[in-house]
């Protein structure tokens, strides 16, 4: 078990490290759908008042809706997805903020809206490379755990505080090689999107 999952863990790490952008494109549209779900089921949360344990239908109404209309956004605005990705998180994030803070109703609206807006004037100029950074050091740390989990060395236990620097050197390491490959690239996977 221990040896097969370090193996998976290898290949979806080696994949996102390397080829991490692609993949993000590749997954794109069901990204801002799934986003889109969660934005207009959380929308629909702070205007209902309900919880998150047990859905109403407006709630879950909210969540197809905001699903199919992100979808068909990132289909639609291609040249706009950054900005789109950007206003999501924006919107997620001030949503969240908005229940930290008990504020509901068109508060929480406006927070959303706040959000959406900050957030996608930033992700407009650095979208590429968050998702480059992103996704080289999540496939850096899936990388290191295989190698830990094949090589049956006890990844769970790594302190760093102790002096055992090893895994978090090699997951830096390999998190820039991988970002700076991707970096590198980018320009030709953009041409070959087109």
């Amino acid at each position: 078990m221990t040896l097969g999952l370090g193996l998976v863990y290898i290949l979806v790490g080696a994949a996102l490290l390397v080829f991490g952008l692609l993949i993000y494109y590749g997954l794109l549209q069901l990204f801002y759908a799934l986003l889109g779900a969660v934005v207009g089921y959380s929308l629909g949360v702070a205007l209902t008042g309900g919880g998150y344990s047990s859905p109403s239908l407006v709630e879950i109404a909210l969540a197809v809706v905001g699903g199919v209309l992100f979808w068909l956004a990132a289909r639609g605005l291609d040249r706009l997805r950054s900005v789109l990705g950007g206003a999501l998180l924006g919107a997620l994030l001030g949503l969240a903020i908005a229940q930290a803070l008990a504020l509901s109703g068109a508060m929480a609206l406006l927070a959303a809206v706040i959000g959406a807006f900050i957030l996608g004037f930033l992700a407009n100029t650095l979208y590429e490379p968050i998702i480059i950074l992103s996704t080289a050091l999540s496939g850096a740390a899936l990388l290191v755990d295989g190698l830990f989990l094949v090589l049956n060395l006890d990844f769970l236990n790594r302190n760093v505080s102790r002096g055992d620097v090893t895994p978090l050197l090699l997951w830096l390491v390999l998190a820039a090689i991988g970002a700076a490959w991707q970096a590198s690239q980018r320009a030709r996977w953009r041409r070959r999107r087109s």
